[in-house]
Order: C-alpha cells, then structure tokens, then sequence
C-alpha cells in the first residue's frame, strides 16, 4: 500500500556533515538511539568530555559512539553540548576560590588536578562560556585543565599603571597574595601615601622591602583613596582655630603644626579630601597634610571694590537683563563683580572653581550620569579624565564645554569627518574628530574644524578629546585665568596695569551663566574633588 507524508512532518539530514569538537555541558550529557529526547540512551558522557559528532538535522548531532567494541551511530541534542573558541585570547586572573581549582574536565565534578592558593595569579585562556583552560604542571608533565570562570578575577587591560594612593584604613596592609586570607607582608599607617601599579579591579600590586629585600605584595583597592601628583601651589585660608598639618593624610595621625583661622597656607593638591604641603618643623621641611574641609581657596586683590567697577565701566560692560543687550549699570556691574553677593550654597558659586585643579572623579560615575546619552561622549569619561591630568584642567569643564560644541555629543565635527584636502592640497583621506570646535569658525564650521582636527592629529575620539584639552588650557586657564569669575573679569590685570583687559566677554553675567551645567553635573556625582578661589578685595570681607 503506498502512503504519504506531510512534508513539515519530516526533516532531511544535513548533506556531506563535517566533524566537529566539542564538550559535553550537561551532567551526565545522553547519546540517544534516536534524535529524539524520548528514545532510549545508549551511552552517557560526564559533564566537560570532549565529544566528536557532526551536524545532522536541526537541533541535534549525530555521533560515532562504541558499545560492546562495537561502532554504533547515535545522537546528541544540541542543547547539550558547545563549541570551543576557535580563537582562544591568552589571559590571566586572581583566583578567588579558596583553594582555587584546576579540574580535569570543564565540570566541578570533573577530577581536581591542581589546587591553588586564593590570590594566586593564574594563567588561562578563553574555552566555552563559564570555562577556561589552563596547562599545569604536574609530577613535571604537562596537563590540560579547566577553571571556572567564577573562580577568577581579570587582569585589567591596562594593567600595570602606575598609581598613587592614601591609605584608609589603620593600619593598611601589603598581603603575600590577592587575597585577604594570604600573609600580611607589610603594614603602613592610616593616612600613608603608597605607590602601586594596578592589576585588577580589587587589587593593585606594590613593590616593598621585608628584611633588606626588595618583595611583590598585593594592596586591596577599597583600603586606598586615589591620590595625584600635582606641581601647581594652591592657596587658600584655614578655615579653623586650629587648622591642623598633619603628619600623614588621615585625621589620627600626629599633628605637625597649627594656624589660625584666616591664616593664608599654600598647598598642592593630593586626593579628593586632602592637600599636600610643606611645613618647617624644629628648623626643618617636612611634608605634611592639610583635609579640604579645613581651607578654602582665595586670593587676595590690592584693589577695592569700587576702583574695580570704576576699571570696569570704561570698557563698557553689557547686560540683556531687560531682554536685549544695552550698556550695564554700575550697580549692575558691581553686583556680579563682588564675590561677597554669591552664596556658597548656590549654583553661582561654581565661577570660583578652579579649572587648573582635576575634580578627581570616577570614570564608570560619569559614564554612568553627565555622559549618559550623550552621543559620541558617551563612556568617553577616562579620555577626559586623562585630559584633565595631563594638561591640569577640571574633567567636569571639559566635558561641559565639549556638550556645549558638540551638541551633546551629536554634532558632525564629534562623530567623524573624512577629510581628504588641506587647504586646497590633497592629503591621505582620514576620518578626524573635533570636541570642543577648535578652529570651526562661523564662516566654515565643519571644513575649518575638520582641517584642524587633521593637522593636530585628532584621528579618534580620545585623541580629540585629549589634544582638544590643550587648546582650552592654553588660552585662559593655564595663562592664570583659572576661575570663571577670573576668565569674566581678571583681576589680576586690573591690579597690574590699572585697566581692565584680556576678558572673555563682555556680558557681566556671563561666569555666572556658566555654571547652571557645571554645578548640575556636580550635583549627580558622589566623588569629586571641588577646589575653589575665592577673590577678596580690599575692605571687602
């Protein structure tokens, strides 16, 4: 009798199927008689065996499997088994387990053919998701093995970066291993600066000396506050009687020396909570520490209030608080020039920031706030961050002047321009990146940047970003113009020529307008660093 079949009832096999290698992941994995998971199982494999089988039909494999000696064909279900990486990436990590495993197989049931201390750091590469593989040594063989992914923390990708922090907590400790269950090697008091080189997220590594010998210990990220070398002198008047130098940057340590409240001091920036200074103590300099709590940032003008508004009128100042731009009051003036108007609880209070001081942020919390959605900004926090270190400008700055350019990271200048010419001559075509519109004048904003971008080689954005920071540097912060207020009005020159000059601009509003964004970017971090200067003048206080 002749019947028949539906055709979406039945499957054809795969033609000409090629081996392939892979590894069980079920625990037992099941070679069934049929391709189906309702047949019988004829043989079964422990989790993390390494299987050969080729394709059949959707779903399931086809495998030579041996029963009795005998070759029988049988069949796996997909679901049951992975393909390695066929190009595996070398890598290293600390292991985390106590002990950390090596097994013979990719499975925790899989026999352990080494075990290693926690915070060993431990060479592996890539395998099947979860797994990676690993050569030990073992009676002086060489064995293949396989460690849980779980069980390792990575190596950073920029590992070995020389770093700087304070410890936090008393005492702070160099451990044998990375790993808090390892041998303390050393220990250093609350508030001591340390040098490291980073190696993980929870870990860096520090070179010490136990007994004359020079030793590799491992310091635990949390136990340190991130520190930075500064040259630039800051000065600022102690806030309290005493304001208290300390031996070490933490409030415990010995106290070197005491000023009065309204005493000027001269530091330089160490951490997000402490400055670094030198003090003579029994006739000789010592290093000490000042906490940001107790100075604020000021600098002191030879000039009253009124000779200031006097330099000012002559150069004729402007306000659009009516609505359109006319020549402002002296009143007016007087009000946006005196710092005593501005409260420090306010938004207007960010024109006395210095912009030559780094915020001293975290990368994945600006990623994660003022860079969100924001285009091609977006996760670009270390470029701006590295910016901010290299050239001595505030990261939240740059960044709020780059939004600004770059219309929140959308304009075409941010996202890439191919430039092929040079001022009329023709050069290799590359795609450039401009951030903060350097050179992008309003007569050709997009060729005119671009051209720039290629000559100061801006060819990816971290480049733009970076390079870009020099530009702004270059013009008013690095030439002493460090402060909003100070770009808006300079001081400095009025005490020093007896006129005013060298102001970005005219509008007497203008430091004050800057610092809605600023001080709203402020507002959604929760580690910063915010140095001020606040200008005083004669009779003033």
């Amino acid at each position: 009798m002749t019947g028949y079949i539906y055709k979406n009832d039945v499957e054809l096999p795969v033609s000409n199927p090629q081996n392939i290698k892979g590894v069980a992941i079920k625990n037992p994995t099941v070679i069934y008689a049929k391709a189906s998971a309702e047949s019988k199982g004829i043989k079964t494999y422990a989790q993390g065996s390494n299987l050969t089988y080729k394709p059949y039909i959707n779903g399931w494999y086809q495998a030579t499997v041996y029963i009795n000696s005998k070759a029988v064909a049988g069949y796996i279900n997909a679901k049951d088994v992975t393909v390695p990486t066929t190009s595996p990436i070398a890598q290293k990590g600390i292991g985390l387990a106590a002990p950390t495993a090596v097994y013979a197989k990719a499975s925790e049931t899989a026999k352990i053919l080494k075990k290693y201390v926690q915070g060993s750091i431990l060479s592996s590469e890539t395998y099947i998701a979860g797994w990676s593989k690993a050569t030990v040594t073992i009676n002086g063989k060489k064995n293949t093995g396989y460690i849980k992914e779980a069980d390792l923390q990575p190596l950073l990708a920029d590992r070995g970066e020389s770093g700087k922090g304070i410890g936090l907590v008393q005492p702070t400790a160099i451990y044998t291993k990375a790993a808090e269950s390892s041998k303390v090697l050393k220990t250093y008091a609350q508030g001591t600066v340390l040098q490291y080189k980073t190696l993980s997220e929870d870990w860096n590594e520090a070179t010490v000396y136990v007994n004359g010998k020079e030793t590799t210990g491992y310091l635990k990220t949390k136990d340190l506050e991130d520190a930075w070398s500064s040259s630039q002198i800051l000065k600022g008047f102690a806030l309290k009687s005493p304001t208290n130098i300390y031996s070490k940057a933490a409030v415990n340590s010995k106290v070197l020396k005491t000023y009065k409240m309204r005493t000027v001091l001269s530091y330089r920036e160490l951490s997000a909570n402490w400055f670094e200074c030198t003090v003579t103590v029994n006739g000789k300099k010592v290093t000490g520490y000042i906490h940001a709590n107790d100075v604020k940032g000021v600098s002191y003008y030879d000039l009253s209030i009124d000779q200031a508004v006097a330099m000012q009128m002559k150069v004729n100042p402007q306000t659009d608080s009516s609505g359109s731009w006319k020549t402002a009051t002296a009143v007016q003036t007087e009000y946006y020039l005196n710092p005593t108007n501005f409260l420090q609880t306010t938004s207007s209070f960010y024109q006395f920031l210095d912009l030559s001081s780094v915020a001293g942020t975290n990368a994945s919390e600006l990623n994660s706030t003022v860079l969100k959605n924001k285009g091609i900004l977006s996760g670009q926090a270390s470029s701006f961050i590295s910016a901010a270190k290299t050239y001595g400008i505030n990261e939240i700055y740059l960044i709020s002047h780059a939004l600004l350019e770059t219309g929140h990271g959308n304009s075409a200048l941010a996202n890439g321009i191919v430039v092929s010419s040079i001022d009329g001559k023709a050069v290799t075509p590359k795609k450039v990146y401009n951030m903060y519109g350097i050179g992008a004048i309003d007569k050709c904003p997009e060729q005119c940047g671009s051209e720039y971008a290629y000559k100061a080689g801006w060819f990816t954005p971290e480049a733009a970003v970076i390079g870009g920071a020099q530009f702004i540097g270059n013009g008013y912060i690095n030439a002493g113009q460090n402060t909003l207020y100070k770009m808006r009005w300079n001081p400095e020159k009025m005490v020093a020529n007896g006129y005013a000059t060298h102001q970005y601009a005219s509008d007497i509003g203008w430091a004050v307008k800057q610092t809605v964004q600023i001080a709203n970017m402020y507002s959604q971090l929760s580690k910063y660093n915010l140095t001020l200067e606040i200008p005083n003048y004669l009779n003033n206080n």
